[in-house]
């Protein structure tokens, strides 16, 4: 589309017209990103995909949304984009790397909701109505091991649960954690392999949280045994304000996005985050042990830990919201 150099917006290197634009942008913003799907929608709603889509079909492949989307980048941060990397994993917090004309790069966190809005409030976080912003091995908090330590007395080690499941001796506890709740992918003790094969033949693709069937949720007495003391919360606070500093200065813009590849979608760009000093921790006993983090301006964000890969079998982590 060749758009007109009149009325353009003022020092706009990509001379598109306010007129144009208010004409256009609604419709680009609900059916524009629709034009290149290959009928895989399901999957199409994943992050990384979406994401990926993002970089490859509507910035980098100069479509209609695309265009808008530099546009309003210059507006906010006076720099053109050339093109966009897709990034992420592997310690890399941060989903986009944006390279300039000028040479110069930015990175950039993505966070979107599936629930479309018209109007993205510039006022709130652009993570609010998103995942988490941070998840990661509960192994990195030394509060972990106490709570596990917990499970492990009043779950593992317990002679009726691992009679009722036909389980091997439990390890001993560190061997259960390496091997179980440390194991970030599935577990690969023997112990552990166990309760998860052994559970599952009782309740296919269930696991010990008791969600979706009639058994016990084996949370419940772990959860009312918890606590911590004053030194165990200022260690916490200690661990997670070095992850969440480290977390937020790897991201030097946000994007926002609402709603779906195959359905309405909007997008706001956000400046840089700083982070904030944590001044409290709040324990909150819900299905899953939450912490709240207070920072130094009244906010807060919620730390969640939890289960990954099956409620006692494997994968136990933390994740920032």
């Amino acid at each position: 589309m060749i758009y007109p150099e009149t009325n353009c917006l003022k020092d706009n290197p990509y001379y598109i017209c306010k007129e144009i634009m208010d004409g256009i942008v609604n419709n680009i913003v609900k059916h524009a990103i629709t034009k290149k799907t290959d009928g895989r929608k399901t999957a199409k709603k994943d992050e990384d995909i979406r994401i990926k889509y993002l970089c490859d079909n509507v910035i980098n492949d100069y479509s209609e949304l695309g265009e808008h989307m530099k546009i309003e980048y210059y507006e906010k941060f006076n720099k053109i984009i050339l093109y966009v990397e897709k990034k992420g994993g592997n310690n890399i917090h941060y989903d986009i790397l944006i390279h300039h004309e000028d040479g110069t790069s930015l990175r950039c966190e993505e966070k979107g909701s599936k629930h479309y809005r018209e109007y993205i409030d510039e006022t709130t976080p652009p993570h609010e109505n998103s995942v988490e912003f941070y998840n990661g091995p509960a192994e990195k908090f030394s509060i972990s091991n106490k709570y596990l330590k917990l499970w492990y007395n009043l779950v593992v080690n317990n002679p009726e649960i691992n009679q009722k499941y036909n389980l091997p001796e439990p390890p001993p506890f560190k061997e259960w954690l390496l091997g179980g709740p440390y194991c970030m992918v599935d577990p690969k003790s023997e112990y552990s392999i166990k309760t998860k094969e052994n559970y599952r033949n009782i309740y296919p693709e269930k696991s010990m949280n008791g969600h979706g069937h009639d058994e016990i949720d084996y949370r419940i007495e772990p959860n009312n045994a918890f606590d911590m003391d004053d030194e165990e919360k200022s260690t916490l606070i200690k661990e997670v304000q070095d992850i969440y500093n480290n977390i937020m200065n790897q991201k030097d813009v946000w994007l926002q996005t609402t709603g779906t590849i195959d359905g309405p979608f909007s997008f706001k760009w956000f400046d840089k985050i700083e982070p904030k000093k944590i001044v409290d921790v709040e324990l909150v006993k819900k299905k899953d042990i939450e912490f709240i983090f207070k920072l130094e301006d009244n906010t807060s964000f919620t730390g969640i830990m939890r289960w990954g890969k099956g409620c006692g079998f494997s994968c136990f982590r933390m994740d920032f919201k």
